[in-house]
């Protein structure tokens, strides 16, 4: 009983993640390494212990050496160190999750936490030694395509801040180590939660923005256009609206949008057919020459015309 204690206590699923199966190994050891479990014991805890993808390895092959448990254990150990223990595998994982993390936005201060952690991630994977496919990002090639991730306002500090470390220290190009530092200095300053209440404080007592100047005037164009009772007529059908909009100045007001800009300089009029152009003036008595001015109503069609 305090066997099985131990294990169930001390072992962790593994997801499957190659960047994380050297450390997941090393627990998987530590926890049986006096337990004096016997091959087909340790096949078992694999077959459970193991992520979706790998466990389907581990239980293929323990079938296959179902009469000889100690080859299966080293097959098993061989394929999990080929499919995701292999340095290659390693390398192509973390720059595939790299590649895929999305731009950080203005005021997206966890996703940069999250990039930060993710780097911080590399950087000990780095440190080992042993993957030396990633001593790229000590290149500009490999760190420029991380700068274009963050924020504009963190891509100018950067640029100060790497030529200021170029010139100082005479290379070619600040190594990964700093740069990393630099972006992880950036997320804890940025989520600390004292300076996070102070930003929010105009938020908590309610202050909003004025509207702008435009935003008034649009506010007040939509409540100067007249409403027709009855609802299945649109403001321009109803007979109130028409005879609203006919007296209009096209020149100061456009007929079409109803907004305040002339009806010969509107876009969408010009864009309109010349049939639709010719109805719309003609329903609102306006000329067809000039399109600012507004015809008599005792003048005849064909003058109109």
């Amino acid at each position: 009983m305090a066997r099985r204690e131990l294990i169930s206590t001390g072992l962790v699923q593994f997801n499957d993640r190659p960047e994380c199966f050297r450390a997941w190994k090393a627990s998987f050891m530590n926890s049986i390494r006096d337990l004096s479990l016997s091959a087909s014991e340790q096949l078992d805890l694999l077959v459970k212990w193991l992520g979706k993808d790998s466990s389907e390895h581990a239980r293929r092959i323990r079938t296959v050496h179902v009469n000889h448990p100690e080859h299966g254990l080293r097959a098993v150990w061989n394929r999990l160190n080929e499919y995701y223990g292999a340095p290659e595998v390693i390398e192509n994982s973390l720059f595939k999750r790299l590649e895929s993390f999305p731009k950080v936005q203005n005021k997206n201060e966890l996703k940069l936490r999250e990039l930060g952690d993710l780097l911080m991630e590399i950087q000990a994977a780095k440190a080992d030694g042993d993957l030396f496919g990633l001593s790229y990002l000590d290149t500009p090639r490999g760190i420029n395509p991380i700068v274009q991730k963050l924020p504009f306002y963190l891509q100018e500090k950067w640029l100060t801040l790497g030529f200021n470390y170029k010139e100082q220290h005479r290379v070619t190009y600040p190594p990964f180590s700093f740069f990393v530092n630099f972006v992880c200095l950036q997320a804890r300053m940025r989520n600390d939660p004292g300076f996070m209440l102070a930003a929010s404080s105009n938020e908590q007592s309610g202050y909003h923005k004025p509207a702008s100047k435009l935003e008034s005037q649009r506010a007040v164009a939509v409540l100067k256009t007249g409403v027709s009772p009855d609802t299945s007529l649109t403001p321009s059908d109803s007979p109130s609206a028409s005879k609203s909009t006919s007296r209009e100045d096209p020149a100061k007001r456009c007929l079409l949008h109803n907004k305040p800009h002339p009806l010969h300089k509107c876009r969408g009029f010009r864009d309109k057919p010349i049939e639709e152009r010719k109805a719309l003036l003609k329903k609102h008595g306006v000329c067809y020459k000039c399109c600012k001015t507004i015809l008599p109503e005792n003048m005849c069609g064909n003058n109109r015309d």
